[in-house]
């Protein structure tokens, strides 16, 4: 049921505002005056009484319905609103306010066409409106749309709310730097610009900066009316990230400033509810009901709290009440499920469970229900249907497959169920549950040698798979306790002394002990019986790798390969300790030779692009495997930082820079990563950023490629280049000398040249650093303040200023330089506002008098 629908509904409920007064003398004037300042100090309740009292006066005053409707909406009785806020409409259609609150509204009733038509009517009439730019952005469905919706904004007066809508249209359309650009425009404009944090935050997402990116949108949650949907979409981000109990603060806090907020209200009896809090979550109701007695989750949440007090039938008849109000309902419809569940009525589950599934078809949890119950009903083939739609629209559910192929298990067919294991184990071959579970399967079907396999197999990936190892030793002995597998596989070689596979399975049992010796003493003796068996000369290799011993370990991997010379996993381990012993030509053939086996395998090409990249002069040949890597695992941090380091020598220091970030947040304790991305901070002019993370590197004990060079960048950085020192200069002639495309080395150079009065010889050492690195913060402040003399380039500085900003690189100079633009643009007043917090003694002495001056005046 949509709002158009319920408004007719409410018609009757709020009729008051539209019969005849009783002829009272009331002052109308002045009861919307007292309304409009109750509403201005929160107090909604009675706002609502003195704005009905003006009504029954002047049922048709535009202007009360206007403050009736903003009640409404700020209580979040959405359909109340949008009532009153229609009739507004058609008595006063150029109220700019009304169009946008209908406009939220109508958004969030999924009434697109009807909400921009009036977002844009609202900007129409005032191009300042706070929300309307939000609404009209939030409209744009497409990259085309939202082009053309910011060519539209581009025109409208700056904003902070513009700045921001427009940020998020960037944002649609992937131009991040751009977004980026103007969330902080409009956090800058207005600190307190909750959509210019909630930017931010998805800015910092994107990049995958976690912590900083819940920092911003706890930022934004803080500065937004307790009333705003930014406060519960906080809550829900805390839920998601921290737990319950943060989200239950959250929205407590949202609470105690607005009690009568519905959404916060309604949203906190559901959240009580999971957490077994049915007294807390009843009250809830109960408040969120006396605002709105149809409230879709209020109610839903009433059914749900019946179920836990097991009144199965006053849950049912709660929940299909709701339902004859929401027929569409998930929630609703899912919790009726459980309900009938619960009374063991699975005709009627499955019939709830089904709507919920054809409304979202990647329902999990209703799907695996679903299925569950056919499966009872013994309906495998309605179960297989139920999970097949299930993959269609989660075609990447892994949980879904597995539901799946237990289907399959349960109809006897283990054939097919191992069929959708292999197909699980090519999307992700490390992982060796898959190689379990297959082996269940292959037991199930009294496949013994099936399962053994699968069982190996998924030791070969992990020799510490206990489950695996466990069914091994239940294969032979039927026992789960080590000591018992022991012993009874102990007695098994007596019986059998020369069959391999069984010291392959005592040696694993050994090494899961930590019996290192005797397991070595076992793998050797099934090597002596069998040399073919690969799972034990594969897990034997990996033991003595672990060991140190790479000799040992490279014999036992040739000689799988003398067997079998297209071994992959043997030729990966041989590959690897030739590179732990700089003997890289070999492993670079053998890396080719694995590609020639199999063209996308993981580990050679990354591998491979790697050596080429660093040991030989094959840079194009490294950046098309580099490339491939990353597209095959998105999200592996070694892909990212072999992509991040290929590029960042090719001088993209801005994609090197995201790359390298990436792997770093996943590998911070690796001190040749570390490097990595210092170097790429290094380039782009992020001092602070880059002394740490080199000093991290160059201080590890490692012996890493790469660490001379961390140190010789630390020396740069550390240079000072606030005061002029000839030594110093000479240091960077001679850094540049030896590297010309080392951007920061010119830039300093160029501010050493400054600050000796050089300003044409600075100016071009700037402008070299910034066509190696255009990003460069630290050129770009250097540039920006010998710019700054010339009040004419004052536009120009501030944005060169706030790119250096944009990274939290050269912050006070940047700011410092941002002031200076503010006083030559003719505003003095925002200058100092700008410019009061900063610290005057982090600033080199031209620019610390300057801003002192501009303080002092």
């Amino acid at each position: 049921m949509n709002l158009k629908t319920l408004a007719t509904l409410l018609l009757a409920s709020l009729g008051f505002l539209f019969l005849a007064g009783c002829g009272g003398s009331a002052d109308v004037a002045s009861l919307i005056q007292k309304a409009d300042e109750q509403i201005e100090a929160g107090k909604l309740a009675e706002a609502e009484i003195l704005l009905k009292n003006a009504l029954r006066e002047e049922p048709k005053n535009p202007q009360a319905l206007a403050l009736v409707g903003e009640v409404y909406k700020q209580q979040g009785r959405l359909r109340d609103a949008y009532q009153v806020l229609t009739a507004v409409k058609q008595l006063n259609p150029g109220d700019a306010s009304t169009l946008a609150s209908l406009a939220s509204i109508e958004l969030a009733a999924g009434l697109r066409e009807e909400a921009l038509a009036d977002a844009r009517k609202a900007l129409e009439l005032d191009p300042s409106h706070p929300e309307a730019p939000i609404l009209v952005a939030e409209l744009a469905s497409d990259p085309a749309s939202a082009a053309q919706t910011t060519q539209w904004l581009e025109s409208l007066p700056a904003t902070p709310s513009l700045h921001a809508a427009i940020g998020s249209l960037y944002l649609k359309t992937g131009n991040l730097a751009a977004a980026s650009e103007r969330f902080e425009q409009a956090i800058e404009a207005d600190p307190n610009s909750y959509m210019g944090y909630t930017g931010r935050f998805q800015i910092l997402l994107a990049q995958q900066k976690q912590e900083e990116a819940a920092a911003a949108f706890a930022k934004a949650a803080e500065v937004a009316p307790p009333r705003s949907g930014i406060r519960i979409r906080y809550a829900q981000y805390l839920q998601q990230t921290e737990g319950d109990e943060a989200s239950m603060a959250a929205l407590d806090e949202i609470l105690e400033a607005a009690p009568d907020y519905l959404p916060a209200l309604s949203q906190a009896a559901e959240l009580a509810a999971k957490m077994e809090q049915d007294e807390v979550s009843k009250k809830l109701v109960d408040r969120a009901l006396k605002l709105d007695p149809i409230d879709p989750t209020a109610l839903r949440v009433k059914g749900t709290l019946l179920v836990l007090d097991e009144k199965i039938d006053e849950a049912i008849s709660q929940l299909e009440k709701t339902l004859e109000l929401y027929p569409e309902d998930v929630k609703a419809n899912y919790q009726i499920a459980l309900a009938y569940l619960a009374k063991r009525d699975l005709g009627k589950a499955k019939s709830r469970l089904a709507r919920v599934v054809q409304r979202v078809p990647g329902h999990l949890e209703a799907n695996a229900l679903l299925s569950t119950i056919q499966v009872q009903e013994e309906d495998y083939s309605g179960a297989i249907i139920t999970l097949e739609k299930f993959l269609e629209a989660s075609p990447n559910s892994m949980q879904g497959y597995l539901l799946l192929a237990e289907v399959y298990n349960r109809k006897g067919d283990s054939e097919a169920a191992v069929a959708i294991y292999k197909q699980l184990e090519a999307a992700q071959p490390e992982n060796p549950q898959i190689d379990y579970l297959s082996g269940l399967s292959y037991l199930r079907g009294q496949n013994r040698s099936g399962a053994r396999s699968a069982f190996e197999s998924a030791l070969s990936t992990n020799p510490l798979h206990l489950q695996s190892v466990e069914q091994l030793t239940a294969l032979d002995m039927g026992e789960r306790n080590f000591d018992a597998a022991l012993e009874r596989i102990n007695q098994t070689i007596a019986a059998s002394p020369d069959t391999s596979v069984l010291y392959t399975i005592r040696a694993q049992i050994q090494q899961s002990k930590g019996d290192i010796p005797a397991a070595k003493a076992s793998f050797e003796k099934s090597i002596e019986l069998d040399g073919n068996n690969r799972t034990a000369r594969t897990l034997y290799a990996r033991l003595l790798r672990s060991e140190g011993d790479n000799d040992g370990a490279l014999k036992q991997s040739q000689a799988i390969l003398e067997s079998n010379p297209n071994d992959i996993g043997a030729m990966t381990t041989i590959a690897s300790i030739y590179e732990t012993s700089d003997r890289y030509e070999e492993a670079v053939k053998l890396y080719e030779k694995m590609l020639t086996v199999n063209a996308n395998y993981l580990p050679a090409l990354n591998n491979l692009a790697y050596l080429y990249s660093t040991k030989f002069d094959k840079a194009e040949q490294a950046f098309e495997l580099a490339q491939k890597a990353r597209e095959q695992s998105p999200t592996s941090p070694y892909t990212a930082d072999t992509l991040g380091w290929i590029v960042y020598h090719r001088g993209d220091y801005p994609w090197a820079l995201s790359l390298l970030q990436d792997s770093y947040n996943k590998l911070s304790d690796n001190a040749e990563v570390a490097y990595h991305l210092g170097s790429a901070r290094y380039q782009l002019g992020h001092r602070d950023a880059a002394v740490r993370l080199l000093t991290q590197a160059s201080s590890d004990a490692s012996n890493f490629t790469g660490k001379d060079t961390a140190e010789e960048l630390l020396g740069i950085l550390k240079i000072d280049t606030d005061t002029y020192s000839a030594s110093a200069v000479k240091t960077l002639e001679s850094k540049i000398a030896a590297d010309k495309k080392d951007a920061q080395a010119l830039a300093s150079l160029a501010t050493l040249q400054l600050r000796n009065g050089n300003t044409a010889q600075a100016r071009e050492g700037f402008n070299q650093a910034l066509k190696l690195s255009p990003d460069n913060a630290f050129a770009k402040v250097g540039l920006a303040e010998i710019l700054s003399e010339d009040p004419a380039n004052a536009a120009r500085i501030y944005t060169m200023a706030s790119e250096a900003k944009q990274y939290r690189a050269e912050e006070t100079r940047a700011l410092a330089l941002q002031g200076i633009s503010l006083s030559q643009q003719g505003k003095p007043d925002a200058a100092k506002t700008l410019l009061r917090g900063i610290e005057l003694e982090k600033l080199p002495a031209s620019l610390k008098e300057r801003v002192a001056g501009l303080l002092g005046n």
